[in-house]
């Protein structure tokens, strides 16, 4: 490795050579003195003093690649304790304090927001709806229903759907089930947890309760096939093709399933025809010929291999009953 050497000034003499200054041979001595590693996600080289050692495997990152994974993670909402992992193949979990060294205050205060959301609702607890107070719901069960909460910090009783002040009737759900439908959005079919898909193939997973399942046709991923998913598909299908309603489309179904059967049945019907017709061209010929063979045979010896064996065996009989040729 040479030190890297400064261009010649302009208005310089030609017996003037500057090559480097003393910043410069420090920091030549200091890259080609510190120990080096493999970045295990860039693949760059990078000195260990500018990259996360992990303590468990010795897997080697640098700062700007785990920063790019912390964040990442952190704004998809994985944070619980499988999730934020180290990317070696230790899998232990990441440590909050080297969180919080890494990644901006910020981001690492949005981290902690997860966090708590993460803790409430594994206790079976909210938020409140409203956008202005956001305070966690502390009120006792006896006061909360399916839909209606009550915040203690802004005194207001509000719809857990919607955010907006508790009304008697669910208006909202009409609107949310049409937002749901404009925006290609499903509930995850083990939390319920609304789900909005903007790309990629049908393999889904949850951020909510990790369910791993098929866009299409909501089946477990590990249970899922290809013979499986097209008639769950259709089934569970709210395409504008089956009807704008769910009464149109549960009837656009019906006869769809209907015909489908019938063309089975049909089809099945058709290739039993195709067996019976082929039985009655070959069975016939097939009888004559055993019967055929079924005479030929001879009571003392058994049956007979083939016409030229019997024809033989009839000859050598007929000689044995017309005794020896005369002699001359």
């Amino acid at each position: 490795m040479v030190p890297p050497c400064h261009p010649y000034p302009k208005n310089a003499s030609s017996s003037l050579v500057v090559l480097f200054d003393e910043a410069d041979v420090a920091r030549w001595h200091r890259a080609t003195s510190e120990p080096h590693k493999i970045c295990l996600i860039c693949l760059d080289d990078q000195p260990m003093a500018r990259a996360h050692q992990c303590l468990h495997c010795d897997a080697s990152i640098c700062n700007d690649c785990f920063r790019q994974y912390l964040t990442h993670k952190i704004q998809n909402g994985q944070v619980a304790y499988q999730q934020l992992v180290c990317p070696g193949h230790c899998r232990r979990p990441i440590l909050r304090d080297t969180i919080q060294q890494i990644v901006s205050p910020s981001l690492f205060q949005k981290y902690t927001r997860f966090l708590q959301a993460m803790e409430h609702r594994e206790a079976g607890q909210g938020y409140c709806p409203r956008p202005q107070c956001g305070h966690p719901l502390l009120s006792p069960p006896s006061h909360q229903s399916k839909r209606r909460v009550h915040c203690v910090s802004c005194q207001q009783s509000s719809c857990r759907d919607c955010g907006e002040a508790y009304h008697r009737w669910p208006q909202c759900d009409r609107e949310y089930r049409l937002w749901c439908r404009t925006h290609a959005a499903q509930r995850c079919p083990s939390c319920s947890a609304t789900i909005q898909k903007n790309g990629g193939c049908s393999h889904m997973k949850c951020t909510n309760c990790q369910h791993h399942f098929c866009w299409r046709c909501h089946a477990a991923w590990k249970d899922h096939s290809e013979a499986l998913w097209w008639p769950l598909a259709c089934v569970r299908s709210k395409h504008w093709v089956f009807g704008p309603t769910a009464p149109v489309r549960l009837v656009t179904k019906t006869v769809a399933a209907t015909v489908g059967a019938s063309a089975v049945v049909a089809a099945g019907a058709v290739v039993a025809g195709v067996v019976v017709g082929l039985a009655a061209v070959v069975v016939p010929p097939l009888a004559v010929y055993c019967g055929i063979r079924a005479l030929r045979r001879d009571p003392e010896q058994g049956p007979v291999i083939n016409s030229r064996e019997y024809r033989r065996q009839q000859r050598a009989t007929r000689r044995g009953r017309q005794g020896p040729p005369p002699l001359h």
